[in-house]
């Protein structure tokens, strides 16, 4: 029972006083906090449970400092997905949102300007703290099937089909920031066949005797476009064969431009961060 009950028993968040309970109280590395101070911290610090009081009270009185700074913050790029990521040129600033949604789960508010940053305190961080800045894609893959007889059965060719989610990924030099993994879009691509990826000879020989066939699976590059008679003879009208390695066809192209253009926005945003 002693146990028991010094479990439940109540402590003094050490940031802010307020006597919290075993279940609102969060701890530190030599103390307790509440929820409310918790929810002060940046979205990205990732060491809570290791930092001391005196580290958690630094971040927070540097947040204010942060929130001050926002109202000089002009936005001259974003982009947006789950999250999002704004960019102030002028100063050489970026601030990136895990969640950019405002007013919970079912609301179609997002921020989008100057205020909404200020509201959420969105972290501030120079071109200079970025020691990198990648576009990282995780790829899901699972197989469609087709009901023949009351039986699931492959296509012939077997179909696939692709989720892609796009995440910028900023590793930087930061107070209480190690890096920062924004998601910032997905989408679907059904494709007849596996997605070709190859080594760079490999997709320089099969894309010469027009033969995807011919690439190497698991490595970093991917077959794009396709032979060089094909290629001559296409109009600029006209659909590749194969584009980021998914083979085309009318159904999924819409989809694979969408990658290419989702793929070139969060490149760009990396190179004008990471210049």
């Amino acid at each position: 029972m002693a146990l028991f009950g010094k479990f439940f028993a109540k402590e003094s968040c050490a940031v802010c006083g307020a006597e919290v309970g075993a279940l609102k109280k969060r701890k530190l590395a030599d103390g307790v906090m509440c929820k409310d101070c918790v929810a002060r911290l940046s979205p990205w610090f990732e060491e809570r449970r290791e930092g001391t009081v005196a580290q958690i009270k630094e971040q927070l009185a540097m947040r204010e400092e942060n929130r001050r700074q926002l109202e000089r913050f002009d936005i001259t790029s974003e982009l947006a997905g789950t999250g999002a990521v704004f960019v102030d040129e002028g100063h050489r600033w970026l601030c990136a949102l895990p969640d950019a949604s405002t007013g919970g789960l079912l609301s179609s508010e997002r921020v989008h300007d100057r205020a909404g940053l200020i509201e959420a305190n969105a972290d501030i961080v120079t071109f200079d703290q970025v020691r990198s800045a990648t576009c990282d894609i995780t790829e899901t893959k699972g197989e469609l099937r087709q009901t023949v007889d009351g039986e699931q059965r492959s296509y012939s060719p077997r179909r696939w089909r692709y989720g892609e989610s796009f995440y910028l990924l900023v590793e930087v030099d930061h107070p209480y920031i190690e890096r920062m993994r924004v998601p910032l879009g997905s989408l679907t691509i059904e494709t007849e066949g596996e997605r070709q990826r190859s080594s760079s000879g490999a997709k320089a020989l099969g894309w010469l005797l027009d033969d995807p066939d011919m690439d190497v699976r698991n490595r970093a590059a991917t077959y794009d476009d396709n032979g060089v008679l094909r290629a001559l003879t296409r109009g600029d009208w006209e659909m590749p064969d194969y584009a980021y390695g998914f083979r085309c066809s009318a159904r999924n192209w819409e989809a694979i431009q969408g990658y290419g253009r989702l793929l070139a926005q969060v490149e760009g945003l990396c190179q004008m961060i990471a210049g």
